[in-house]
């Protein structure tokens, strides 16, 4: 089973919508991808990601409601789910002390 079969098993994949494949990202060991938004594509992301020594990599985040930033550490497998928004923007990096590989998935209108 795929990855997007999964979330919709979940129920994370309303009616109407599909999961589409938003990219694959391996980090070396002392890699990161910077501070950034994507909101040039807005809408709601699921990552898929496995660190290979948990505790050596994470994804970082600004809650866009406080201003908080918050280290979420990978702890072998994990998925995070967010929205990506225009006017509550949702700043995140990723860094990694480890090989790390992350997939990612954009919820799209299926009927389009």
């Amino acid at each position: 089973m795929g990855m997007a079969e999964a979330l919709d098993r979940r129920g994370w994949c309303p009616p109407g919508t599909a999961w589409d494949i938003s990219g694959h990202l391996w980090y070396r060991p002392g890699s990161l991808l910077g501070w950034h938004t994507n909101t040039r594509v807005p809408g709601w992301r699921a990552y898929l990601s496995w660190a290979a020594e948990p505790g050596r990599s994470f994804f970082r985040y600004r809650d866009p409601r406080d201003g908080q930033v918050h280290t979420s550490w990978d702890t072998g497998f994990d998925l995070r789910l967010f929205h990506v928004a225009t006017d509550d923007v949702l700043w995140h990096c990723v860094w990694s002390g480890t090989d790390r590989h992350s997939f990612g998935y954009r919820l799209v209108d299926a009927t389009a």
